[in-house]
């Protein structure tokens, strides 16, 4: 009997020990990432995927829309995408059409705001026949652009340029605008660039401070300093990358931050008797 009670206890000891190193092995697995599903970018790069099929034609003469496919015209031989942004490193990719109808292609960008994809069709000769572009801002979670081509139209959008800049809050400011309009793109997809300087008519045109999604009418500047005035100007961009010129400013001062502050006092400094009814106080200014 006593050499089965051994034979038991050892039995069991066994099994412990092969549950334990199955735990083991399991926990080395987490966290070494196995067992797949999806996790946030944390390395400073985006995955954005571009896709391009749609293209819309406009006459020569007029600028106005004659048509518009659903796919890559056929006198495209190849496309060429160029990603870039005032600080990350310009990615220029050129892929061969051969023949197809759609592209989308993956990209890995540098995380960040105002990133400007530029997408252009190229015929045989070398000319570029269409093109589009966007602005969008990374912040590592992967996002995908529908980017539209369009022909030879030079004409930029119709636009009033800002309405109005006011004050939400120590660090927020709201902008307005009535959508514009435009000759071949659609006012749900015209995109607007937003330029801000602290000095009336110092705004850069070079490069938008900031850049907003395709048909919206407003936009919440935010991260300002308390008790600073700023300027601001909107432009409007169609899908082929065609800005109007507009100079139309707005203004608007960021609010005080509340007094929190206790004054700073030395309390009263005496008190003296000058009658059997009267004492006089004093103190210090606070």
């Amino acid at each position: 009997m006593k050499q089965l009670c051994i034979f038991n206890t050892q039995r069991t000891m066994r099994k412990l020990l092969l549950m334990i190193l199955v735990l083991a092995l399991l926990a080395i697995n987490i966290n070494c990432g196995g067992g797949g599903g999806s996790s946030t970018n944390t390395s400073g790069r985006t995955t954005v995927t571009i896709n391009i099929g749609e293209t819309r034609t406009a006459s020569h003469a007029s600028g106005k829309l004659l048509s518009t496919a659903s796919t890559i015209p056929s006198d495209v031989t190849s496309i060429k995408f160029t990603i870039s942004a005032t600080d990350m490193a310009t990615i220029e990719w050129v892929i061969s059409v051969a023949g197809r109808t759609t592209i989308s292609e993956s990209f890995e960008v540098s995380t960040g705001a105002n990133r400007h994809f530029l997408v252009e069709a190229i015929g045989a000769s070398g000319k570029v026949l269409y093109r589009g572009e966007t602005f969008a801002n990374l912040d590592g979670t992967p996002i995908t652009l529908t980017i539209v081509m369009v022909s030879t139209d030079k004409t930029p959008p119709t636009f009033e340029g800002i309405i109005s800049a006011t004050a939400k809050s120590t660090t927020e400011i709201e902008l307005s605008w009535t959508a514009a309009t435009d000759n071949i793109t659609l006012q749900d997809k015209i995109q607007y660039l937003i330029y801000m300087s602290t000095t009336s008519n110092g705004e850069n045109f070079a490069l938008p401070s900031f850049t907003t999604s395709p048909g919206v009418t407003s936009f919440s500047v935010t991260g300002l300093s308390p008790v600073t005035t700023y300027y601001f100007m909107v432009r409007a961009m169609d899908e082929r990358g065609n800005i109007d010129t507009n100079l139309f400013e707005k203004f608007a001062t960021t609010l005080a931050p509340p007094d929190i502050i206790k004054p700073t006092f030395g309390g009263i400094v005496s008190a003296t008797a000058v009658s059997s009814t009267e004492i006089n106080l004093s103190w210090g200014s606070a």
